[in-house]
């Protein structure tokens, strides 16, 4: 039997289909609450993401594409271009571009090496991060000012005093130009929505705004056209406290 070009191109098609569906069965199990919050169609958008920006680093093979996914699950869709996480972009970069293998076995490395030091054990800093964002008062939001960055930087180190130390504060400062630009994007320029979204930027990753995990943050700024800016703001801040605690449920301890 001779089986033609188009063919194989259908069979590829079907075999990444297929794989795409258990990555997505991977992250619903892996982040049941905050799967099942963002919605089918977005975990699915947001694996099909990851497939795609895995084979951009020269990802091909199920295993390291499978670990790329995860830590866009565990870091956030654009980590690979996050300041605070610069060990992905060095463990990217390391060795030949073509020994995809290796790469992947540098990227887990240092994937743990850093989850070991910064989430600690069980990753209990990384939920009491998320808890303490969970309970972050709007009142407590730096507004728009002369001290508006440090007292921002102030905020990060509270909520997550271990990863704000790993990165360090040149990595994590460039969030609030970013908050601010983004929210500013949707027409809220708020010193509170531009806080509050810093803040999610730092615990979720700096592309938080754009990732499929969280399409919440779209829709409370995106909003009515009639809302007001207060109104969007306040729906940020209510939704960014339930996505927190979704957050922390997902890394509690689970029994065997």
């Amino acid at each position: 039997m001779i089986i033609r070009t188009q063919q194989m191109a259908a069979f590829e098609v079907m075999a990444r289909r297929g794989f795409e569906g258990e990555l997505v069965g991977r992250c619903t199990s892996a982040a049941p609450a905050l799967s099942e919050g963002a919605g089918g169609d977005n975990v699915a958008r947001f694996v099909k993401l990851g497939v795609d920006r895995a084979g951009s680093h020269g990802f091909t093979l199920r295993g390291p594409v499978r670990l790329y996914v995860d830590l866009m699950l565990g870091f956030g869709c654009d980590f690979d271009t996050d300041l605070q996480l610069a060990w992905a972009q060095e463990a990217l970069a390391a060795g030949p571009a073509e020994d995809e293998m290796s790469r992947a076995k540098a990227l887990y490395g240092a994937a743990q090496s850093y989850t070991q030091r910064v989430a600690g054990p069980n990753r209990e800093h990384t939920r009491a991060a998320f808890e303490r964002l969970s309970r972050l008062s709007e009142s407590l939001c730096p507004k728009l000012g002369g001290t508006f960055e440090d007292d921002l930087m102030r905020l990060f180190r509270a909520l997550y005093p271990e990863k704000f130390e790993y990165a360090g504060a040149d990595a994590v400062r460039p969030l609030v130009a970013r908050a601010a630009r983004t929210a500013a994007g949707f027409g809220v320029r708020l010193g509170t929505a531009a806080a509050l979204l810093a803040a999610t930027m730092f615990l979720f990753g700096h592309g938080v705004a754009e990732d499929p995990m969280h399409p919440w943050i779209a829709a409370a700024l995106g909003g009515p056209e009639t809302s007001s800016p207060q109104d969007r703001a306040a729906n940020l801040f209510r939704s960014m406290v339930k996505v927190a605690g979704r957050a922390q449920r997902d890394l509690e301890p689970r029994s065997a």
